[in-house]
């Protein structure tokens, strides 16, 4: 792997990319996982005594801040990897952009 001009190579690149891109998954999913919840089979098993459906029932009633939560955390690993993606390949793909008319504005 060659080095850039910062000293990182291209693949560290593409992993902190695909790290990132992971992260937004995840938290995309638990959101989903979190509003697709059944409450009432979720209360039945916290009144049976089950420990991670009570920790679930804390979590819904304070559902605002959690989703509100879960929703900056996505757009942080969005924002970031976005970034990233920009800064690591820009310097690459300017040779191929250079002959385009206006590209030289962009």
């Amino acid at each position: 792997m060659t080095a850039d001009s910062d000293g990182s190579s291209l693949g560290v690149q593409i992993l902190i990319i695909v790290l990132l891109t992971a992260l937004n998954a995840f938290f995309s999913a638990a959101e989903i996982a979190f509003v697709s919840i059944n409450q009432g089979k979720m209360a039945q098993k916290a009144q049976e005594g089950d420990k991670r459906a009570i920790k679930v029932m804390r979590l819904l009633e304070n559902s605002d801040e959690f989703l509100a939560t879960i929703q900056v955390a996505i757009t942080f690993a969005g924002f970031f990897s976005s970034a990233s993606a920009a800064t690591s390949f820009s310097s690459r793909i300017q040779p191929l952009l250079g002959n385009i008319p206006g590209a030289e504005t962009l």
